[in-house]
């Protein structure tokens, strides 16, 4: 991963795919790395109310 690389975490919060003990863990473990991240509720709710930071996103070549 490059220096200027993020890592997009999505929590499902309304799709509840995975189980809350693992999005925890995941997201206490991008806590507490040196990695740069941006989390957001849920992706797919996002979609469907066409939020304006989905644009940003999309454009942030950096965000894996």
């Amino acid at each position: 991963m490059t220096q200027n690389t993020r890592i997009l975490y999505c929590n499902c919060t309304y799709a509840q795919v995975v189980p809350k003990d693992v999005k925890a863990a995941v997201l206490k473990r991008l806590s507490g790395s040196n990695v740069a991240f941006e989390a957001v509720a849920d992706l797919c709710e996002m979609s469907a109310r066409h939020d304006p930071a989905l644009k940003r996103l999309s454009e942030d070549g950096a965000l894996k």
